[in-house]
């Protein structure tokens, strides 16, 4: 097989793996431990996607966003026991995974999640074989910045010396396709953030990926040249 590109960069919550009820779960558990009403998840999932202090902060009141950090260490503490609880892989995330790793794609993942905790995870769900670098936002000076920045994957692609012509961005919000378009990579949006009630199809359709597609089990074909 001839390949069109030579590196896929994922986005990973809402793209390869359903973790609302998780997210869910841990956010309401570190709110109810600092005293906090609990929010319900339809509050929650639209902001699946930013860093984990962002989330904390548009939850808080307005006079306490300044805890927000130590709310993200209670969470981690957590997370740390529970972070593969009611997570889902999704449909034919793993077979397209094992074929790009077949025919010589460099992988990788982009993510707002922190990067420990995304490693955790994938170690938990036996997927951290299929890719060579996880980038996650990490809040000390001089990491990548988040989505929509093209930090992440301009920082992937150098390490892999690959150019952006020959890179791929894979992800299921506005964030991911902008992030691939402000690296000048070919950009493909997946509808599976939709249907989660993590990501709005307008909102997709206006960042104008090179392809919408419903799920990653379409990649193998869209990746393939001839």
């Amino acid at each position: 097989m001839k390949r069109a590109f030579d590196l896929v960069v994922f986005d990973f919550d809402g793209t390869l793996v359903d973790a609302r009820k998780n997210l869910e779960k841990n956010i309401n558990y570190t709110l109810k431990f600092n005293d906090y009403p609990t929010v319900k998840g339809d509050d929650i999932y639209p902001l699946i996607g930013i860093p984990l202090i962002n989330i904390f902060k548009k939850i808080l009141p307005e006079t306490d966003t300044q805890l927000a950090s130590k709310l993200v260490d209670d969470y981690r503490k957590r997370y740390k026991k529970t972070c593969h609880i009611g997570v889902k892989i999704l449909a034919g995330v793993r077979k397209t995974l094992k074929f790009l790793k077949k025919n010589g794609f460099k992988t990788a993942i982009a993510t707002a999640k922190g990067e420990e905790q995304t490693l955790l995870l994938l170690k938990r769900l036996r997927l951290r074989k299929y890719f060579d670098m996880i980038v996650g936002y990490r809040s000390y000076t001089n990491s990548p910045r988040p989505k929509p920045h093209p930090d992440m994957i301009n920082y992937i692609m150098k390490k892999f010396e690959v150019e952006n012509k020959r890179t791929v961005m894979v992800g299921d919000t506005l964030l991911d396709i902008k992030a691939g378009k402000n690296a000048g990579v070919y950009t493909v949006a997946v509808k599976t953030g939709v249907k989660l009630g993590i990501a709005k199809i307008s909102d997709l359709k206006k960042a104008q990926p090179e392809k919408l597609i419903d799920s990653v089990k379409e990649l193998p074909r869209l990746l393939s040249d001839g």
